[in-house]
């Protein structure tokens, strides 16, 4: 995806953040009310679609750029007067760029990263990132103000031509508490994943002993690389300022500890966020950015971006 993309669906949801208030209805604004109420809070059994945008700059060693539109619909289902089960899914597709790159030069000789040495991600790549199914048993009722879920999450692998996918399908515990008063909405979600089975190597070259034959060694060089197991926990505290504009501000941080590595990777997220209403259709608006706090090798690095859109269906 292009910088000119960028701009353009950066001057989008500007545009709509900007006008589609002057087209909102004000019939039903105790329902938008409680909407916002219930989008900041992800136990919450309510039908939504978000679909948001993210750019990332300065990703990995090379200094890359990404950009992801993630599809997350989130589907409740009551399982009877006390308790509901909540569906949230996480389809990410991915555009990236220069992450891996498209030449290296080794002992004096330049190679083709993709095309001599075989790397299928280098240069300029796209496609899905690794998808996520997070389910929650929750309860219908409050206890002293707070809302729970708790329940399992599931990974499965995306495209090989992405740089950066684990390759591994990977289960694990997730749970999520909320409370809301008058104006805030705060919490944490968490989950631990561990890897069960997939791919033991990463067979991202072809040609690397044929292209480096006589450079190296006679045998050339091989480039076959371990897939690591994952062994990752998450953890998203956040917090939502609410107002009666149905206009919230949000802190949240998507942090994640990985323990192979022993090392963190802390980004900080600002959304503002505005509830609209255009005929029957009730949508939550998000516009900000996120800041990187860690400056580990695959990581981006500094300031980033995201829009969404949140499609709301009330029963």
């Amino acid at each position: 995806m292009s910088i000119s993309m960028n701009k353009i669906l950066t001057n989008v949801v500007f545009l709509l953040t900007a006008l589609i208030p002057a087209f909102s209805q004000t019939d039903g604004e105790p329902a938008n009310g409680d909407v916002a109420k219930k989008l900041a809070n992800p136990v919450c059994a309510i039908y939504a679609v978000p679909i948001e945008y993210d750019h990332y700059n300065n990703v990995g060693k090379y200094d890359g750029t990404m950009d992801v539109i993630t599809l997350k619909p989130m589907i409740p289902v009551a399982l009877n007067d006390n308790w509901s089960f909540v569906s949230r899914t996480i389809i990410p597709y991915v555009w990236q760029d220069g992450i891996i790159p498209t030449e290296v030069t080794m002992m004096g000789t330049t190679f083709d990263t993709k095309n001599q040495l075989g790397y299928k991600n280098a240069g300029k790549n796209n496609g899905f990132w690794d998808i996520q199914e997070q389910m929650f048993i929750t309860p219908s009722k409050k206890y002293y103000g707070f809302s729970w879920g708790a329940g399992a999450v599931l990974g499965f692998p995306g495209s090989n031509e992405i740089a950066g996918i684990s390759n591994k399908y990977t289960a694990g515990p997730i749970g999520a508490i909320v409370r809301e008063d008058s104006i805030f909405t705060y919490g944490v979600l968490s989950y631990h994943s561990w890897s069960y089975a997939g791919q033991d190597k990463d067979y991202a070259k072809s040609g690397s002993k044929h292209a480096l034959a006589g450079v190296v060694s006679p045998d050339g060089l091989d480039l076959e690389v371990e897939t690591e197991d994952v062994n990752k926990t998450f953890v998203q505290p956040f917090l939502t300022l609410r107002f009666p504009t149905y206009t919230g501000l949000s802190l949240t941080s998507e942090s994640t500890y990985n323990f192979k590595t022993d090392k963190w990777s802390v980004p900080v997220i600002g959304l503002v966020t505005q509830i609209v209403k255009i005929g029957p259709q009730i949508l939550q608006l998000k516009i900000g950015g996120h800041y990187w706090l860690t400056d580990n090798e695959n990581d981006p690095d500094g300031w980033g971006y995201r829009g969404a859109v949140t499609l709301l269906f009330q029963k």
